[in-house]
């Protein structure tokens, strides 16, 4: 048979890692997302570096992303979303203006 190569022990020990502390997160009542974040900052570039950041990588967390924003509009309830659209999205303006306003202001 093929020997698994290094990159291939590497990509199922990251998958066992997201599966495990996912589930321990869920255990734990909060999301399954927030233990595979939790992961990524471990294993990724400013932890200890050990997944690659080749450009399949990064195509596979755009997919990813993607996939997620995907999911989340799925579950979106049309009439919830006409009852609190318009002060939604007077919030989400502020929330995003405002800072982005401050820092401008602290950096001019």
């Amino acid at each position: 048979g093929t020997a698994m190569t290094p990159a291939a022990y590497a990509l199922a020990g990251l998958l066992a890692a997201l599966y495990l502390v996912g589930e321990a997160a869920r255990r734990c009542g909060a999301p399954a997302l927030v233990g595979e974040i939790i992961v990524g900052l471990v294993l990724g570039p400013y932890g200890f570096d050990v997944v690659p950041q080749t450009r399949a990588c990064t195509i596979a967390g755009e997919l990813g992303l993607a996939l997620l924003v995907l999911e989340g509009g799925l579950h979106v309830d049309l009439k919830t979303l006409r009852d609190v659209g318009g002060v939604a999205s007077r919030v989400a303006v502020a929330g995003t203006a405002l800072p982005a306003l401050a820092a401008w202001g602290l950096l001019a």
